[in-house]
């Protein structure tokens, strides 16, 4: 019985141009797989992609770019000079220099500027921060640039973060210059002043202390919002200084709550008031039983702050003269008052110490 299988060289085989078109159509899957997580991946990263013909001066986008520039999305491509007028007129200089840069070096440009987006707080241009990086993929026989791809996202959160960190740092060296320039005073005056090595030691330790404390105090009132223009509390400081002493002494505070510090003048404030309180625990009503000090924080005319500071001893002590000295408080004094912008009145009375501070108007500085 013959069989009706067909010998193997008998059986049809694949034509050359249907390999062919398997293959194109496998190659273009993979990519439109690979163009397709190449968008999601800009997506989910917030960038956007575009690229620039600089033959026909002009740059297309997708839509993220286009809603960023405020360009109209649905028009195949803007000429550049459409792209470059959405630049803020003060960062164009910059950005064109990068490109140069990029182009005569062959390496990649990046770039941060501010777009023209109006500020709803202060209506001035410049609201917001977009950064670029590309590239040049394509270049003339001549060498010049033919088309350049690259990405655009919204930079802004970024920038004022690096503004912020750039702002804690300029405080934090503000701060440590006046606390050594304060601590410089100290120990000139100290070691001129000082009876011997043990008392200048426990005065300049006392003082180091109290730098310390006005600067814990000053940034806890303040919370997270360090290297920014806030304010704080007059009354919350005060309270704060004084609460040591809130159990051991009689203790009259009259304040008003509306009074508030910039940053540089709280640590001064705190500084003035600790000196204060710690004389009085030395010399006043603070360092014995039955003793009163009164402490009266208002606003004065013109929206200065004034602070009285009235000390009733117990047992009174006449012919007491400690102002005259040219000490450690005398020079911290006279620092923090510099800082507060401020100036004082004070008698020494039998019962204790009477002053009066008065600063300029107070404000977010």
């Amino acid at each position: 019985m013959l069989s009706t299988m067909r010998h193997e060289a008998d059986w049809p085989r694949p034509s050359p141009v249907a390999h062919a078109t398997e293959a194109t159509a496998a190659g273009l899957n993979r990519c439109n797989d690979a163009a397709r997580r190449a968008v999601l991946a800009l997506e989910a990263g917030g960038f956007g992609s575009w690229e620039s013909d600089f033959r026909s001066d002009t740059g297309k986008a997708d839509t993220f770019v286009a809603e960023l520039y405020g360009l109209d999305a649905s028009r195949p491509c803007w000429s550049m000079s459409e792209v470059r007028n959405r630049i803020h007129p003060e960062d164009r200089g910059r950005v064109d220099a990068a490109t140069r840069f990029a182009i005569k070096h062959r390496t990649l440009c990046e770039v941060e500027f501010r777009d023209r987006s109006i500020d709803p707080l202060t209506g001035e241009e410049g609201a917001r921060w977009l950064a670029a990086r590309g590239r040049v993929v394509e270049w003339e026989p001549s060498g010049a640039p033919r088309s350049m791809v690259g990405v655009t996202w919204d930079a802004t959160e970024a920038v004022r973060q690096r503004q912020t960190r750039a702002l804690m740092a300029d405080e934090m060296n503000h701060r440590v210059k006046n606390a050594f320039a304060v601590l410089g005073s100290l120990v000139t005056i100290g070691a001129r002043e000082a009876d011997n090595p043990i008392t200048f030691a426990a005065d300049l330790r006392r003082q180091i202390g109290m730098l310390s404390e006005a600067h814990d105090v000053s940034v806890r009132l303040s919370g997270r919002d360090v290297g920014r223009e806030v304010e704080l509390p007059a009354a919350r400081i005060l309270e704060d200084v004084l609460a040591p002493w809130r159990g051991t002494a009689a203790l009259t505070l009259r304040v008003d709550e509306t009074l508030m510090l910039g940053r540089c003048r709280a640590p001064a404030f705190a500084m003035l008031v600790h000196e204060l309180a710690t004389n009085a625990v030395k010399y006043g009503p603070l360092g014995e039983v039955g003793g009163v000090l009164s402490v009266a924080l208002t606003a004065g005319p013109d929206g200065h702050l004034e602070m009285e500071w009235n000390e009733c001893r117990a047992v009174p002590v006449p012919g007491r003269n400690d102002l005259a000295e040219e000490g450690f408080g005398s020079i911290l004094m006279r620092h923090c008052l510099g800082a507060l912008r401020g100036r004082v009145q004070r008698e020494l009375r039998a019962e204790g110490l009477w002053l009066k501070l008065t600063t300029e108007p107070v404000g977010p500085y």
